[in-house]
């Protein structure tokens, strides 16, 4: 919350010190925009033109704001030219510095790490921008670390972003490691791993991860998410997110997790929308078409709607049953595994009473809007299940307002 609160002083802050203003044709107050960053001061502001510029970034430290004026549709970094990442924060930076409004794409990585962006015991402010096309082995999109094994160093606010159609032998579009990151508002669509976390994957981390769309995604373990090994007692956080058409292979360890595979984890699953994934495996059983949970502990999954996923709703294996994780209030529906007489889950053991069985009423999952009728089941008296409080299906659908970050819209920045 403090980081959040940070945030929320970024502009006035910001307004304090010199605008530089760049314009593609070299023509502006600094040639480049690394130029720009080198020369300016703590508090400046860095106002970017539209046009593609052909550059890899370093913030060197500072705490400033770099922005677009015209949006990231119209203002492209492109990295390409070195075997670099397109955008670095290796130096320290705090939430203060702020890169907003910028299409990013074309890095292939800082080492084998960060495609797209690198970040390394820093905590930037990354906000509303496109991270499209960027690739390396860790991290295509996006890659969070902390070599000094301390999470509380590196704590960036990821933040309205779409990462878009990387990829990476592990996180396609973002990997967390050792990094309390908060992930927010972004949506994850088209990315790829060869092997874990299409969309994301988070290693020896304790991120908060939520109000974020994982749509599309691809890799052997966790489609659209992958989260294992927990940094020590504190639990990652899952929540309010939709997991939607993604798709894993399967590993014959872990299952797959078309959504979202969890394992060597405490984890606290809560208010997601997992629906139409696809879960495969290489062995009968062993698979999760919406998500798989294999040897947790003290982990916890409420309120949230599994429903039609192609290798079952839920697949569990080898929780640690003095540390049992407990199922409160979840729905689940027409899910399918050829391996169970019953799709919906399997190898999880006694789920308790509090499971639903129940159609979710979607609005429109045919056009991609899984929020839910009013007349949904799935608002109980627990409270509502699945990603989307506000339930209704008007003219205007829930997922627009309620996700309106992701929608086109006029650039404005910083909101």
């Amino acid at each position: 919350m403090a980081l959040l609160a940070c945030c929320s002083l970024l502009l006035p802050v910001t307004a304090l010190g010199k605008t530089w203003h760049i314009a593609v044709d070299h023509s502006g107050d600094a040639p480049t925009i690394q130029a720009a960053i080198e020369s300016c001061a703590e508090w400046d502001t860095i106002l970017v033109g539209p046009g593609t510029y052909v550059e890899n970034l370093n913030f060197l430290g500072k705490n400033l704001w770099a922005h677009s004026a015209s949006g990231p549709e119209l203002t492209i970094i492109n990295g390409s030219t070195l075997a670099e990442s397109a955008v670095r924060f290796i130096t320290g930076e705090l939430p203060t510095c702020v890169f907003e409004g910028f299409t990013v794409s074309g890095g292939s990585g800082h080492g084998d790490c960060g495609g797209g962006i690198y970040i390394d015991n820093s905590s930037p402010t990354i906000r509303n921008n496109i991270i499209l096309e960027n690739h390396a082995r860790f991290g295509g999109g996006v890659y969070v670390t902390s070599p000094s094994f301390n999470p509380a160093l590196v704590s960036p606010l990821i933040d309205g972003n779409k990462i878009s159609s990387n990829s990476a032998e592990q996180g396609g579009g973002l990997y967390a490691h050792y990094a309390d990151a908060v992930i927010t508002h972004n949506l994850f669509v088209g990315n790829n791993a060869s092997y874990c976390g299409g969309g994301a994957c988070l290693r020896s981390a304790s991120p908060v991860l939520s109000f974020n769309q994982f749509r599309g995604n691809v890799a052997k373990l966790g489609g659209g998410l992958n989260v294992a090994y927990g940094s020590g007692n504190q639990a990652t956080i899952v929540s309010f997110n939709l997991f939607a058409q993604n798709t894993a292979t399967g590993d014959a360890v872990y299952g797959s997790g078309g959504g979202a595979a969890f394992q060597h984890v405490f984890v606290r699953i809560e208010n997601n929308t997992f629906v139409e994934n696809h879960g495969r495996s290489s062995t009968n059983g062993n698979a999760g078409g919406g998500l798989a949970s294999t040897f947790s502990r003290n982990s916890e999954v409420i309120r949230n709607i599994i429903a039609r996923n192609d290798g079952g709703g839920l697949y569990c294996r080898g929780d640690d049953f003095s540390f049992p994780t407990t199922y409160t209030d979840n729905l689940i529906w027409a899910n399918t595994d050829q391996n169970f007489v019953n799709g919906d889950y399997g190898g999880c053991g006694e789920l308790g009473d509090s499971w639903l069985i129940a159609d979710p009423e979607f609005c429109g999952a045919g056009s991609g809007d899984y929020s839910v009728a009013t007349t949904s089941p799935a608002l109980g008296p627990g409270g509502p299940m699945g990603a989307f409080t506000e339930p209704g299906c008007g003219p205007v659908a829930t997922r627009e307002s309620t996700w309106g970050q992701l929608k086109a819209r006029a650039w404005k920045p910083g909101h």
